[in-house]
Parts: C-alpha cells; sequence; structure tokens
C-alpha cells in the first residue's frame, strides 16, 4: 500500500502528502532490504487526497493542524477529513491558490478558505494522483528502480 503514510505523525503536526514520493521509495527500499523480491510488491494508489482545518497558514503554504494523536505518535491524519479525487478536482477552480505542487513531496495541494459568520478558515487539500503525468512518473521510477512488474487496481 504505498498512501495513508501520514497516519503517524512524529515530526511537526502540518498537512502533508498522503503517500509523499521518497517516502514511498523509502518504503519500498525497506521492503527490499528485508529479501522481499520487488517483482511481488504491488503498488496501491489514492484516489482520495485529505482536506485539513489550518491552524495556521504561513504564506509559503505550511499548513499548521490540530493534534490528534494515534498509536503514540502526537499527530496524525485524522486531523483532516478524506475527500474522493472527483470532489477535489471540482473545487480547485475554486481556491485561493489553484493547484500547487510541493517539491519535496513530489505533491500537488491547494488552498482554499470557508467563511462561518465572521470566522474564516483556512483549508489545505493535499492529495496524490493529479493526473496521468503524475501517475505515469510514478509507475515509470518505480518500474526502472524495481524492474518489477506493478499491479494496478481499483477499489
Amino acid at each position: 500500500m504505498s498512501y495513508d503514510e501520514q497516519s503517524q505523525v512524529w515530526s511537526e503536526c502540518i498537512a502533508a502528502a498522503n503517500a509523499p514520493y521518497n517516502q514511498t521509495i523509502t518504503a519500498y527500499d525497506d521492503y527490499i532490504k528485508m529479501g522481499i523480491n520487488p517483482k511481488k510488491l504491488v503498488m496501491g494508489l489514492p484516489w482520495y487526497g485529505y482536506d485539513y482545518i489550518c491552524l495556521t497558514l504561513s504564506e509559503d503554504h505550511v499548513c499548521t493542524i490540530a493534534k490528534v494523536p494515534f498509536r503514540g505518535a502526537p499527530c496524525s491524519d485524522a486531523a483532516g477529513r478524506q475527500v474522493p479525487y472527483k470532489i477535489i478536482m471540482k473545487q480547485v477552480n475554486s481556491s485561493l491558490s489553484g493547484i500547487l505542487w510541493d517539491e519535496n513531496q513530489k505533491s500537488p495541494y491547494y488552498n482554499y478558505k470557508v467563511r462561518l459568520f465572521v470566522i474564516a478558515y483556512f483549508h489545505n487539500y493535499l492529495f496524490d494522483m493529479e493526473n496521468f503525468y503524475q501517475f505515469s512518473f510514478r509507475y515509470n521510477i518505480l518500474t526502472a528502480v524495481y524492474s518489477s512488474k506493478l499491479v494496478f487496481e481499483s477499489v
């Protein structure tokens, strides 16, 4: 499974991609180091993203999130809510930022604002499957690195 990698956050409580590229590659490397044949690895891809309410949203788009502990970790993706990819793509046109790219996580995201009475809440949407190009990129990199046949399944 190459998603839900933020269920336990041991670092800062900030919104992060569901399946950051480097974290995914590290996980595959770890399995190979354990002796698992790369041809037996199956890559699960998320068709959803997370909507996080930002406690603060910095000018460089860092979204601090509420501390919601999970299995001993101080933060988790439980601070956000899962949103289907289809909904994310519909909402992006009315976002504050349009689609942005996080170079460190190799993942797209955008920010939007919800106003309730006089209070404005900033939200940060992080998702992993922006388009076929990104899907293709992950597939080609993993295939090149691991020379494995990856199985794709829609759930």
